[in-house]
């Protein structure tokens, strides 16, 4: 049986682990075709990439913490009915979904899960649209550091 180890940060604790991972027969595969399995298993988890350890020694920054900046840097300059209606809509529709999840794990997918949701609950294409439209704003404005936390 091949089998193969790789470290491993955990956050909150001092020491990384070193799990044991099992890759498949011996009869079935070849020492090298173990090995970049291996490699596949580690590229899939993320570890050689950059941003892995930044992740793991930095909270990440969640929905609601970019929400809340938004209400209180952006809003204010935005059109009195904009200030009255937005945040009760942010409230109903946006952070029920979103308020856990950091920014950056918020791609299509979960947009996408969470119009179906829209839909299920029976709202129209037109509401969908104009949440749908909130969401990006504060997403875009998150990653282009236009409301900075």
């Amino acid at each position: 049986m091949w089998h193969g180890h790789y470290w491993r940060d955990v956050p909150g604790k001092g020491k990384r682990e070193l799990p044991l991972v099992l890759l498949g027969e011996r009869k079935e595969m070849t020492k090298l075709e173990a090995r970049k399995k291996l490699e596949a298993i580690i590229e899939n988890l993320g570890l050689n990439k950059k941003t892995y350890l930044e992740l793991s020694t930095v909270p990440a920054v969640t929905f609601n913490d970019v929400a809340d900046a938004w209400e209180l840097k952006r809003l204010p300059h935005l059109a009195l009915s904009t200030q009255t209606n937005t945040p009760g809509q942010m409230a109903r529709h946006l952070r029920p979904f979103f308020s856990a999840l950091p920014v950056e794990s918020n791609k299509t997918g979960t947009v996408n899960d969470w119009i179906a949701g829209l839909v299920k609950k029976g709202l129209g294409p037109k509401t969908i649209r104009s949440r749908k439209t909130s969401f990006v704003i504060l997403r875009s404005g998150c990653r282009s550091r236009i409301f900075p936390l």
